[in-house]
């Protein structure tokens, strides 16, 4: 909870435009550093978004640079 806060916190200092993106990005972020090479759907399990809001949230996060979308075998 308090690096989520702490990560929240930077995003929104850097620019206004961040918060659009709101506390499931946050969210997001924290867990794919915890879990790098999570899969979209276990993120989705995790964040408890759908499997598509998951996909344009992480679409948001790969555009602005923050994470990198990899393929999976499956």
């Amino acid at each position: 909870g308090a690096l989520s806060r702490a990560v929240q916190d930077t995003l929104y200092e850097q620019s206004p435009t961040h918060q659009e993106l709101g506390d499931s990005a946050v969210g997001a972020l924290v867990t794919i550093h915890a879990w790098q090479g999570l899969s979209i759907s276990h993120l989705a399990e995790i964040l408890h978004l759908t499997h598509p809001g998951t996909v344009r949230l992480v679409d948001k996060l790969v555009q602005r640079g923050w994470v990198e979308k990899r393929g999976s075998p499956d």
